[in-house]
């Protein structure tokens, strides 16, 4: 059995092996070192098309061999075994089942979603949320949601789901203390709720002449002066 690279499965790691080097390795260690996942980063992989390697073209995905799959996350692990793992499972735990053992009208619903658009980044400031969110958005002639496809990372105004979703869950998390959250949305779901790094608020502020963070300190003031004075 062979076991050698072809052409395109060498250029394919030398694509990562760059990204990596560029990307992953003046930070991995300070990652590590602060327990913080690099959702960022992870995004990255999303756009260059290494969250959807397994999955068919007819759903977005890029329809790799299992040389190259392997390939991918071998040359991740050099640079940062944590990141490998989150790699290897998208594209493994993430989106095999859906695959192996959901029916078409799941995996036509659902897939497209976590490979091509990605996801959403819906602000919420003490519960409200800010009336934008930070999304991949597909260019017209073509379904993939990544930016070497001629995706744009954008600012887009909420929609009624996403509205109602924060209306679920922001008072929820108002009431708990949390400031400052972000709920990121794939195609109608929530799929995480992030409260220690909740980014897209450069974008945002840029793109809508928002300032974001001077919304947050008024926030914080207003929960101040209603505080009870300690004894």
């Amino acid at each position: 059995m062979d076991f050698e690279l072809n052409e395109s499965q060498r250029k394919l790691v030398a694509m990562v092996r760059d990204f990596c080097v560029r990307e992953v390795k003046p930070h991995a260690q300070e990652w590590d070192r602060d327990e913080r996942f690099p959702r960022e980063v992870v995004a990255q992989l999303g756009e260059l098309g290494l969250l959807g390697m397994t999955v068919p073209e007819e759903l977005g995905g890029s329809a790799l061999d299992t040389v190259s799959v392997a390939s991918v996350v071998e040359e991740v692990a050099r640079w940062d075994g944590s990141l490998a793992l989150t790699v290897a499972s998208h594209n493994g735990l993430g989106t095999s089942h859906l695959l192996k053992f959901g029916s078409d009208d799941l995996r036509k619903r659902y897939i497209p979603d976590i490979v091509k658009t990605g996801d959403s980044r819906v602000l919420l400031i003490d519960g409200e949320p800010v009336p934008y969110a930070l999304a991949r958005i597909p260019t017209d002639n073509d379904n993939r949601g990544n930016l070497a496809a001629g995706a744009k990372g954008v600012g887009r105004p909420l929609n009624d789901r996403d509205r109602w979703l924060a209306g679920q869950i922001g008072p929820a998390l108002a009431a708990k203390g949390m400031m400052f959250v972000g709920l990121d949305v794939i195609g109608d779901f929530v799929t995480e709720i992030n409260v220690t790094s909740p980014t897209g608020i450069r974008e945002l502020d840029k793109q809508f002449g928002l300032n974001i963070g001077d919304l947050l300190m008024q926030a914080i003031e207003r929960r101040l002066k209603g505080r009870a004075p300690r004894l």
